[in-house]
């Protein structure tokens, strides 16, 4: 590869990167102010809770259908569609009159991360073709950075008395304008590139898929229960208590910044299978121990173990033979995300009805699963340049593709 190749990559790199981070900065933009909006709406958690669900179901549903928008429309395109709704969509949030209003703008925002989402994991797994070795943990390390970024700004507008309004105002001018900075340089398919949605997924997406499900079912039930569980089953302070979410959130930060290298040094199967290991680990010792720390530890474990399991599942469900990849991308990622939006839920009624040790006792073997099925992440083809990110049934390089270089 030429200097001016790699240069060129390296600036589609950047802007896909940079999709990445505004989907997290969004994100932890408006998780930072629902108190807010729950209180000027002068809505119960109950109707908040619903409008929520809007949001996660908005983007459950728009997940597969990005799978079939884009060899149509182009990866690229929707990417840029899908960013920019999510960002006219955040002011909106705040200026919803009633209740039934705000849950059909969570609805389009949903659909609108969802459809973003899918979007750019294929253009990340295109750019990784290119180079020809891991680099999408990376892209989702610049996610979970902006996650950080988007709530940290907010909590400091909050301090500084300004109103949510004003705030994804802010948030959503700024996001679109390094979206349309980026936008020239996102990767661009040939033409003539096609693809079809599937009707009936081969067998080791539906097994990647799963494997997504259960990976999900971890991070989800960490971002709601950790805290709760530090609070209500070990007595700690409120103060202690968020530090387990926090711990768990800079574990899976730190494991996505150092996973492509020790993907590259080990392989997906043993990263898939020792993360989620560690995992089990840290999860099990923080409910056996039954200390504080032993259980804020224990959670950054656990990110750390899961940091790099569902990018590996989306690029081995981009590799899987006879698939576009963004369509493969779209059918794990939705089944995936089944798992962050129905494990939660499944956690509180056990923990109802028995205790959130034995919910949290289900997510261990939840993740302890995904470990023992790691070995399917090397049935699907290997990692190589390629030349489209729409349509490549047997992901072997075309004929004029850039050719792979080496770190």
């Amino acid at each position: 590869m030429t200097n001016t190749q790699g240069s060129e990559v390296w600036k589609q790199r950047s802007a896909v990167g940079t999709f990445f981070f505004v989907l997290g900065a969004a994100v932890g933009s408006w998780a930072s102010r629902i108190p807010e909006v729950l209180s000027a709406l002068k809505i119960g958690e109950g109707t908040l809770g619903l409008a929520l669900l809007m949001s996660a179901l908005g983007g459950l549903i728009a997940m597969p259908l990005a799978g079939r928008l884009a060899p149509r429309f182009g990866t690229r395109r929707l990417a840029l569609g899908a960013a920019l709704t999510m960002c006219l969509t955040l002011p909106m949030i705040p200026l919803a009159p009633r209740a039934w209003v705000l849950m059909a703008t969570l609805a389009i925002y949903g659909a609108s991360t969802g459809v973003l989402g899918v979007a750019i994991n294929a253009l990340a797994v295109h750019v990784e073709g290119l180079v020809a070795r891991p680099i999408l943990s990376s892209f989702h390390a610049l996610f979970s950075l902006g996650c950080f970024a988007g709530a940290s700004g907010a909590s400091r507008l909050v301090a500084a008395g300004i109103g949510p309004l004003a705030s994804l105002a802010g948030a959503a001018a700024l996001l679109g304008v390094a979206l349309l900075l980026a936008v020239p340089k996102l990767p661009t398919a040939p033409a003539g590139a096609a693809a079809r949605g599937l009707s009936r997924p081969p067998k080791n997406l539906v097994i990647l898929g799963g494997l997504a499900f259960l990976g999900f079912v971890g991070e989800g039930s960490m971002a709601d229960w950790s805290a709760l569980y530090l609070q209500k089953s070990l007595t700690a302070p409120p103060s202690v208590a968020a530090l387990g979410l926090a711990a768990y959130s800079l574990g899976m930060t730190a494991g996505r910044f150092m996973g492509d290298r020790l993907t590259r040094i080990v392989g997906d199967e043993n990263v898939v299978r020792g993360g989620a290991g560690l995992a089990t680990a840290g999860l099990v010792s923080a409910l056996i121990l039954q200390h504080p720390t032993a259980a804020i530890i224990g959670f950054g474990m656990v990110g750390m173990g899961l940091a790099n399991v569902v990018p590996i599942l989306f690029r081995a469900a981009a590799r899987e033979p006879g698939v576009a990849p963004v369509v493969g991308i779209a059918t794990a990622s939705t089944v995936g995300y089944f798992g962050f939006l129905i494990g939660p839920p499944v956690i509180g009624a056990v923990a109802e009805y028995s205790s959130l040790s034995i919910g949290l006792a289900l997510v261990a073997t939840a993740v302890a699963c995904v470990a023992a099925g790691g070995g399917v992440v090397n049935n699907t083809a290997p990692l190589r340049a390629t030349g489209s990110t729409e349509s490549n049934p047997s992901f072997e390089p075309l004929e004029n593709s850039i050719a792979a270089v080496s770190e």
